[in-house]
């Protein structure tokens, strides 16, 4: 039995204060918990059926601000948003896909273990269709399992 339920979240990370190239390792390390959680977690009135989400990450400049009067929220702007969402779109059940901007930071800060995917289309972000190389995030490098959560926010 397959049931489709679309919910769409997203999670930032140096907002509202930057935190230079770290919000890169926190949101990887975050979302390679959430899968290892979510794998796990049987769907309460269908044994048997596991929950399974898709991950998307990108990383860039955003505008936020506040929203609304009676009911304010706060929300995220931009060309940004746009790419992480089809990033997370273009994605399969279970895996966290990557944009090449994003893999090139988790390279920077090192640790994680990521694996090219294939060109992707971008034809509905833009006027101008083209290709772009997308990633994998497989896990953690086997030396840098300690990006865990006890490392992340208990420093």
């Amino acid at each position: 039995m397959r049931i489709c339920a679309s919910a769409a979240f997203q999670v930032v990370s140096g907002l509202p204060r930057r935190n230079g190239i770290n919000h890169g390792r926190e949101i990887a390390a975050l979302s390679l918990d959430l899968l290892d959680i979510v794998k796990e977690f049987e769907i309460f009135h269908l044994p048997g059926e596991f929950l399974k989400i898709r991950i998307g990450l990108h990383t860039g400049p955003v505008l936020a601000g506040v929203v609304g009067r009676k009911m304010p929220r706060y929300c995220l702007f931009g060309n940004t948003i746009r790419l992480a969402e089809w990033i997370e779109q273009t994605g399969l059940p279970l895996m966290i896909h990557v944009s090449e901007v994003c893999k090139l930071l988790l390279d920077r800060v090192g640790g994680f273990d990521l694996s090219a995917r294939d060109l992707q289309k971008m034809a509905q972000l833009d006027v101008h269709s083209h290709e772009t190389l997308t990633y994998w995030l497989n896990g953690f490098k086997q030396s840098n399992r300690r990006y865990t959560r006890d490392v992340l926010f208990n420093t």
